[in-house]
């Protein structure tokens, strides 16, 4: 079965904004009518975040660009001819999940690449061991953001995972 495209302007805008609230409201709605205007408010806010062209990520950006507004059209329109209360409800949950799902994808996505450029930034400075990468890390968390243009907390979070540490490290 396909993801939904609805689906995946959700993941978006938890990706940006970090806020579950369209899932809440889309998964809670009770009634069709609330569910559609939760997603018109959805697509209203994602339309504004992708006319400014701001997205936190290039994996966020990418993933973006690969939503089929047609397909978003078709399943607005099947949601809105669905007339049984069970099956809207299945229906609406599959979007909140898949939605959650792929944010989450998003996010793993977002760290493993960061983990790699901070890796071979490390490997690049003589480091041979995933031990060793993650006491670079911590000792030079400031310099790392800087030369990588990455934020502070961001490059502390992934020199705290010590299995993504391990995995692009040997990966490499």
């Amino acid at each position: 079965m396909p993801t939904r495209e609805v689906s995946k302007v959700i993941a978006v805008l938890i990706a940006e904004n970090g806020s579950y609230t369209y899932v809440d409201k889309i998964s809670q709605a009770p009634s069709k009518a609330l569910a559609l205007m939760s997603i018109r408010d959805a697509l209203r806010d994602y339309h504004s975040l992708a006319s400014r062209g701001t997205f936190s990520n290039n994996v966020v950006k990418d993933f973006a660009s690969s939503i089929n507004f047609d397909q978003v059209t078709k399943e607005i329109d099947s949601i809105s001819q669905i007339d049984n209360t069970t099956k809207l409800r299945e229906e609406l949950s599959l979007i909140s999940a898949e939605a959650l799902s792929l944010s989450a994808r998003l996010a793993s996505n977002y760290d493993y690449k960061i983990a790699d450029q901070i890796a071979k930034y490390a490997k690049a400075n003589g480091v041979k061991t995933v031990e060793d990468l993650e006491k670079f890390i911590e000792s030079n968390v400031s310099k790392i953001a800087k030369d990588l243009d990455l934020d502070e907390d961001k490059v502390n979070s992934i020199g705290k995972n010590k299995r993504l540490l391990n995995y692009v490290f040997q990966g490499e």
